[in-house]
């Protein structure tokens, strides 16, 4: 859409706007008069929250919806209570409401008519009403009614503003609003840290008594598994192991190194003694090698002797003496060394099996020093939670006792309501400008909306791109008061005027619809009753025969016949007297137009349908194409019957009538289809009734005002 269409739609719902300018302006203006004068009274307030904590200057709070919630407890029922109280409002209320002066009689009357009118609206607008038993209350509740608290943007102020007939009262209630705020923020204080510090005070003896009863049942753990000192023990336990297992390893070792060698040595042994010296162990055991030393002296000593005395010679047998009693006291060592083998191997063997058992043991040991190890850690946590708890909390305690006194929140009063001298409401200047411009703008919003639920043809070129059909042209909505006769011969009564030259306008285009030559056989139709295309056929009928043509009219719309009207003929023998076979070619009637010929619809047959459809129809189509230059059939509308349909395939061309303003788009798509599944040829549309002077933005205002120059009545 461009801005001529805008301005198009504006014009055209001009009426719609202008009406819904005056009843929006009269309702503010009306309104605005019957409004109560209101004095309006304001205080400032700085509002801070004490952002460091005064034993950790480091915390900082910040809260993003601290001044709404002050806000919210400045328009409380509490505050507004206390502001009744401190101002005796009870007793002095009605004495700031006695009206002085007398008002115009006019305003009395407009106040209290709008008064009862909005009654019900304020107070279905007015917050949710507190219980009132009093008039404590009905005061407390008209002050919450009209009290304004407003935070001021990228500032710590609250502003507290309070309307009333009274300016008097107005000044009283802000600035009691506000004293009574702090009071409020007084007594909350008071109480939270009263009964914060209770409570504290509650949990904290709880808190102790939960680590007294967890620290017992610790002690008593470990007496009943005589556990002195558990961490000790559970770091020994681990290096206890690493040694005995050392130890286990060598003894382990020394055993096989003695059993192999005490094995060896037994079997010499049980073979034969002497031979035991051959073993490395034995030989070099001390008492083995002084004896055996001994022997090998004593021989050599009986060798050197040999040579010089006698085998029987006493120092000789002295000397084999000797020599028998150090090999027997070597036999004896050589078994005491195997004796002695042997028990150091039985020695080692033991040692191996005492090491394994108190390993054993050890190991034993430790497990069981685990498994109270974590038993004991979760008593000791839990004592530690509970300690730690009971700290923080006689910590949190002191603090509060030593900051009870600080405040949370700080309020100043940066500015004290003054004595309002003029009203603050109505604002008439602001509210009537308000009253134009929502008439303006609602006005033309309504127009726009009107508009686009409005799904009927407006103007040809809308039409053409919805529904994809040439406008053939527009017929003039004709205004008549003074025209004489009926409307589908205007053409033929006054052939000067707008109407027909719309119709001679419509006359061209139909004629150039062809491109190789102009339709002869023209069917003229709507989609619905009403839409003028009777009137439309009648007049192109007329305006062809004006321009020489031999024109033949036809009415085939045989449910509701009225072509015999508008020219005035009986109707005694039509066309379905003929298509019935009950009549012959003498159905055609003179008209009062020389090259103008009609044939009247006849009487209605219960058949239109089939009639329309036989050979006599088809017979009769082409006798009038050899006698007239053109045959222009009135048919029956689309949508409800069949007979168009029928007719369509005979014909070179449909026209279509749609009406202004009447017509749906929904409707033509329809009739526009069902023609064009049965491959009718469609020339094109035609707009009846178009209003020339609503539209004239299209065909310029000088043709409007020299053609629309009939009166207010419409019939086209």
């Amino acid at each position: 859409m461009h801005l001529r269409d805008y301005i198009r739609i504006i014009r055209k719902r001009k009426f719609v706007v202008l009406a819904f300018f005056f009843v929006a302006f009269i309702f503010v203006f009306l309104w605005t008069m019957a409004a109560t004068p209101k004095y309006i009274a304001s205080a400032k307030l700085l509002v801070e929250m004490t952002y460091a904590n005064p034993l950790n200057e480091r915390y900082i709070r910040y809260d993003p919806t601290f001044l709404e919630t002050q806000s919210e407890i400045i328009k409380s029922e509490r505050v507004t209570r206390k502001v009744v109280q401190n101002l005796n409002l009870e007793a002095r209320y009605d004495a700031f409401f006695q009206k002085e002066g007398k008002e115009l009689p006019i305003i009395n009357a407009v106040k209290d008519y709008v008064k009862d009118g909005l009654a019900a609206l304020r107070e279905k607008d007015a917050q949710e009403p507190m219980e009132i038993t009093s008039k404590e209350g009905k005061i407390a509740n008209s002050i919450i009614n009209n009290l304004s608290v407003k935070p001021v943007r990228e500032t710590k102020i609250i502003e507290i503003e309070f309307e009333s007939e009274s300016g008097a009262l107005s000044q009283l209630v802000a600035n009691a609003v506000a004293n009574a705020y702090m009071e409020e923020l007084q007594e909350i204080k008071m109480h939270s840290s009263g009964y914060t510090i209770k409570w504290m005070t509650v949990k904290a003896e709880e808190q102790r008594a939960k680590l007294v009863q967890s620290e017992e049942k610790m002690q008593k753990y470990l007496r009943d598994n005589d556990i002195v000192s558990l961490e000790d023990k559970i770091a020994i336990l681990p290096q206890r192991l690493t040694e005995l297992s050392s130890q286990l390893t060598i003894a382990e070792s020394r055993k096989k190194e003695l059993e192999s060698l005490y094995g060896r040595v037994k079997e010499i042994a049980e073979r034969n003694v002497d031979e035991l010296d051959s073993v490395q162990y034995v030989a070099e055991n001390n008492e083995v090698s002084a004896i055996t030393n001994e022997i090998q002296k004593t021989e050599r000593l009986i060798l050197e002797q040999s040579k010089k005395l006698g085998p029987k010679h006493p120092t000789m047998l002295k000397l084999q003496l000797e020599l028998v009693s150090l090999e027997t006291k070597r036999e004896e060592a050589l078994l005491k060394v195997v004796s002695s083998l042997k028990n150091e191997y039985e020695l080692a063997a033991a040692q191996v099996e005492n090491i394994a058992n108190f390993l054993a043991r050890t190991k034993a040991e430790t497990f069981g020093m685990n498994e109270k190890f974590i038993k004991y850690n979760e008593l000791k946590r839990d004592v530690d939670t509970n300690r730690a708890l009971y700290e923080s909390l006689l910590s949190s305690l002191k603090e509060r006792s030593i900051t009870e006194e600080s405040q949370a929140v700080n309020v100043w009063v940066v500015e004290e309501a003054k004595l309002p001298v003029r009203p603050g409401k109505p604002n008439i200047r602001r509210n009537l400008l308000l009253g134009i411009l929502l008439g303006c703008f609602g006005g033309i919003a309504l127009a726009f909306f009107i508009e686009y639920i409005d799904n009927t043809i407006k103007n040809p070129e809308e039409a053409e791109q919805i529904i994809g059909l040439p406008a053939l042209g527009v017929v003039e909505k004709v205004r008549l008061k003074k025209i004489q006769g009926d409307l589908g011969l205007l053409s033929m009564a006054d052939p000067l005027c707008s109407f027909s030259e719309s119709i001679k306008a419509l006359r061209t285009s139909i004629l150039l619809s062809s491109a190789s030559q102009p339709p002869r056989v023209i069917a003229v139709t709507s989609m619905l009753p009403e839409e003028g295309k009777t009137t439309v056929a009648a007049n192109i009928a007329i305006t062809l025969a004006q321009a020489g043509h031999k024109v033949l009219l036809v009415d085939t719309d045989m449910r509701k016949p009225r072509i015999h009207k508008l020219f005035s003929l009986d109707n005694d023998k039509g066309l379905s007297h003929y298509l019935a076979g009950t009549s012959g070619t003498d159905i055609i009637r003179e008209s009062t137009l020389e090259n103008l010929k009609i044939i009247t619809a006849g009487s209605i047959p219960p058949n239109p349908s089939e009639l329309l459809s036989s050979e006599r129809m088809v017979a009769m189509l082409e006798v009038a194409v050899k006698k007239f230059n053109f045959v222009v059939f009135d048919t029956a509308p689309v949508t409800p019957v069949t007979d168009t349909r029928i007719l369509s395939k005979m014909v070179d061309g449909v026209v279509i009538v749609a009406r202004a303003e009447k017509t749906t788009y929904d409707i033509i798509r329809k009739g526009v289809k069902s023609l064009r599944d049965i491959d009718a040829t469609i020339l094109g549309m035609v707009i009846n009734g178009y209003d020339l002077k609503k539209n004239r933005y299209y065909y310029g205002k000088e043709y409007s005002q020299s053609y629309g120059a009939y009166g207010a009545k419409s019939k086209s």
